[in-house]
């Protein structure tokens, strides 16, 4: 845990250390690790910039023990890749982002330049402090004896430093690469404390000379310094020569810090020849510039930053009096003239190091000459000839293309003729075979006829006790038909008992989540009395477990989980869309689950239906969305609820009957584990939702409030209990389209009970949509009636072929009940080409 905070709001650092007392140091201005180099320089160095194009001379230095982040605040994320062509272009991309301070300076200056005056100059120098030598990283290296740098003072006691590389630049892209240029050259070594230990002071200065539209001009100076880390030479692990560095490093910030306390305490003798730093920075710090101290700092190490801390609020105390630079015609003449002296005296020594005459220069530029137009003649020759061969070359893949073509082609004819080979020669089989057939069917029917001949006797009896069977058979229908009118009855009330549970459970829930407005609660409390109550209910039931489920533990993880995750899912969707929208406009979106049901029920059942009942869907959608059209209330939360939970219901419902299908397993028993596993998996979610929220809320610890949730509770459970109970007895019946029809019935049952109990009052569009999916129900019903009836008739009614065919008969065929022997006993006197070979397939009429 660090010791030093920051309060960038009241600008200061709190320093709360165990050692020492609590102490606060306050600046201009204070910034987080969090903030952004663009805020820094935002702040901080914009201001000082605008200063320079008016005509300023400005400082800026960052000071700070190793690897506090002075290079990054002034370079940011620099390519360090010498190699890199692209170093630049990637340097000035990370403008908006990870630059430091000295890239976005030159590009404010190049924009603040070109938007201001009508004429200026650039002029950059880069210099390193290394060893206390001055080093110029600007200057040529290819030459083995560099020019010294030195500093001089002038009458003026202003200091001037010969011998420094002074580039101009016209763009920021030229400034830009002699900054990367200079920065690569920078001394740097590993140490304990930085891997990227700046080992050397850096001076970067913009000399700017502007001209305005009145003619007047000036000159501005931005001195940027980037000044090696203060360490401790125990702590870094420097030896030998890094000892010896920062030894050197130290000694130059410890004169630097002297000058500024002389500076503040305005003692006579001030000692900046004591080191070269200071002589540099001598103008910054009492003369006519305007300067800026940026301190880093670091938490890692409490007395080095304790150190920075102070020193950074010592040179707070410094004042300075900038005065703008003006220039005069004289002046702006004599820097032009000092600047064509040194060009001239640059460019004879660069004629005499590697010049050549005149006339030899004209010599080699006809020869050159000469040599181009050769060179331009080879050119345009060797491009007729790549011309020349192109055309081969197309020609050439035009012909292999054809040649492709008509190799397809053949290889095409030629597999039809096979395969049609193949076909004569699989007919000529098929014809043999037929012969064979035809031969053996003639021996069959001669030996048919005697055994007909021979059976007429008996054929009498066995037509009468076909006779008996049939009417056997229509005593079984009339039972089953009494059967199924029981069934039915007993499906219309068990309808009836859901419609009435659901339409009381849907208006408690709604009185109830107006008051206890927890819809996870009140789901887990109806899974919890399902669970409960199908105890007992089973065990009256005597019904268990099918053997496959004990057998397969994978098949709860397949199925039965999931479908509990989604009944529990569909159930806490449909509480909440009651709790944000009107029961009738709940219902009105769950109107659309036969669309979803069938399918879903196409999708995963592969149930097909015919084209009038898919019809037959519309009228009862439709018919009971108009009749909700006066409760609409368009709330996002709500709707989408609704619709969730229609779609979680209606795979409920598929899944259900899949796996009452599958499995065998009894309806009771797939509730109760729904439920179980639905309790189990959800309560610690109850936990830490509606659990925390209904403990830490007050006004549910009233003892009347408690009594009256907790009644509607129990109520709602015992509710949705039976309307599960009843559902899943319907789902187990029917099919999960037939149970999806019949919830549109409810639907209009349950939103008519809503109005009457709400007191709504109906209107001519509620009547009129009510008898659309009336309609609906009914055309539905008379739709599956339909097709039920094609499914039996077509399972039940006999098969009539026309062809004359006989099968072989034996003799034990012939003593048994055949059909076949029966008919042909009776009939026996019709001539063989006119009869008709009538056979049944075998059906049970038990439960048709």
């Amino acid at each position: 845990m660090s010791c030093f905070n920051v309060n960038e709001t009241r600008r200061e650092i709190i320093v709360n250390c165990k050692t020492s007392a609590t102490r606060f140091f306050n600046y201009d201005h204070v910034f987080g690790f969090q903030t952004r180099q663009q805020d820094v320089y935002k702040v901080v160095v914009s201001p000082i910039v605008d200063e320079v194009l008016k005509g300023y001379s400005s400082t800026i230095f960052a000071y700070g023990q190793t690897g506090s982040g002075k290079t990054h605040t002034m370079l940011g994320k620099f390519p360090m890749d010498k190699t890199s062509k692209d170093t630049v272009s990637v340097y000035m991309t990370m403008l908006e982002s990870e630059a430091g301070i000295m890239p976005r300076a030159i590009h404010h200056i190049f924009q603040g330049l070109q938007r201001q005056y009508i004429d200026y100059t650039v002029k950059i120098t880069y210099l390193e402090l290394y060893n206390e030598e001055l080093t110029d990283l600007l200057a040529d290296v290819t030459n083995e004896q560099p020019e010294k740098i030195k500093i001089y003072e002038d009458k003026d006691k202003t200091n001037t430093i010969i011998g420094a590389t002074e580039a101009a630049c016209e763009t920021p892209f030229d400034a830009f690469k002699l900054l990367i240029k200079g920065a690569q050259r920078r001394q740097t070594a590993e140490t304990l404390m930085n891997a990227s230990s700046s080992r050397s002071h850096s001076i970067f200065t913009m000399t700017v000379t502007m001209k305005d539209a009145q003619g007047d001009m000036r000159l501005g100076k931005l001195h940027l310094v980037d000044l090696a880390g203060s360490e401790n030479i125990s702590r870094s692990g420097a030896t030998d020569k890094r000892a010896r560095e920062a030894g050197t490093i130290n000694q130059s910030l410890l004169t630097l810090g002297r000058v500024i306390t002389a500076l503040i305490s305005n003692e006579k003798h001030i000692c900046y020849r004591d080191s070269k730093l200071t002589r540099i920075l001598q103008d910054s710090l009492c003369g006519k510039t305007i300067t800026s101290i940026i301190i880093t700092l670091s938490p890692a190490n409490e007395t080095e930053t304790l150190s920075t801390l102070e020193y950074g609020h010592r040179a707070r105390s410094l004042k300075i009096r900038p005065e703008i630079n003006q220039l005069s015609s004289k002046d702006v003449a004599r820097e032009y003239v000092d600047e064509i002296r040194r060009l001239r005296q640059e460019l004879d020594a660069k004629r005499e190091a590697d010049g050549i005459p005149y006339s030899q220069y004209l010599a080699l530029k006809n020869q050159m000459t000469l040599v181009q137009t050769l060179s331009d003649n080879n050119q345009a020759n060797l491009n007729n000839n790549e011309q020349q061969i192109e055309q081969y070359r197309t020609e050439i893949e035009s012909l292999r293309r054809q040649l492709t073509v008509q190799q397809q082609e053949l290889r095409l004819e030629i597999n039809e003729r096979k395969e049609m080979l193949a076909l004569n020669r699989h007919r000529h089989d098929e014809l043999i075979q037929i012969t064979n057939k035809a031969l053996t069917f003639r021996e069959q029917a001669a030996n048919a006829m005697q055994q007909l001949c021979s059976t007429r006797s008996t054929g009498s009896t066995l037509i009468d006790q076909y006779v008996k069977d049939c009417q056997s058979i229509g005593d079984s229908l009339q039972i089953n038909v009494q059967r199924i009118n029981e069934d039915i009855r007993t499906m219309f009330s068990t309808c009836n008992r859901s419609v009435g549970s659901s339409a009381a459970g849907n208006v408690i829930v709604k009185e109830l989540l107006n008051k206890f407005p927890f819809p996870l609660t009140v789901t887990l409390v109806q899974l919890l009395s399902i669970w409960i109550l199908c105890i007992p209910l089973i065990r009256l039931s005597k019904v268990s477990p099918p053997e496959y489920l004990n057998q397969n533990r994978i098949y709860y993880f397949k199925v039965i989980i999931p479908l509990a995750i989604g009944k529990f899912l569909a159930q806490l969707s449909s509480h909440i869309s009651l709790w944000k929208v009107p029961i009738s406009y709940a219902h009105t979106i769950k109107a659309t689950m036969p669309l979803f049901t069938v399918f879903l029920s196409r999708l995963i059942l592969h149930e097909k239906q015919t084209t009038s009942v898919y019809l037959s869907l519309i009228p009862v959608v439709v018919g009971v969305i108009i009749a909700t059209m006066t409760e609409i209330s368009f709330n996002m939360t709500g709707l989408i609820s609704a619709l969730l939970s229609t779609f979680g219901f209606s795979l409920q419902n598929i899944y259900s009957k899949k796996s009452l299908k599958d499995i065998a397993i009894h309806h009771f028993i797939l509730l109760s584990l729904l439920a179980k596993i639905g309790c189990c998996l959800f309560i610690p979610f109850w936990f830490f939702y509606d659990g925390v929220d209904i403990y830490n809320n007050k006004d549910y610890h009233q003892y009347n409030l408690v009594m009256r949730v907790l009644f509607y509770l129990i109520l709602d459970g015992i509710l949705n209990f039976i309307h599960n109970v009843v559902a899943f007895t319907i789902i187990s019946l029917v099919s999960p389209l037939s149970y999806s029809i019949a919830n549109s019935t409810k639907r209009i049952v349950v939103i008519s009970i809503s109005l009457l109990i709400l007191r709504n009052p109906v209107t001519i569009t509620n009547i009129i949509g009510m008898s659309l999916a009336v309609f609906g129900v009914m055309s539905y019903n008379k739709a599956k009636y339909d097709q039920r009836r094609a499914q039996h008739k077509d399972a039940i009614l006999p098969l009539v072929r026309s062809e004359p065919t006989l099968p072989s008969l034996n003799h034990d065929d012939l003593q048994s009940s055949h059909p076949i022997a029966e008919l042909t006993s009776r009939h026996h006197q019709v001539p063989m080409e006119s009869r008709l070979s009538i056979s049944y397939e075998n059906q049970t009429f038990k439960d048709v």
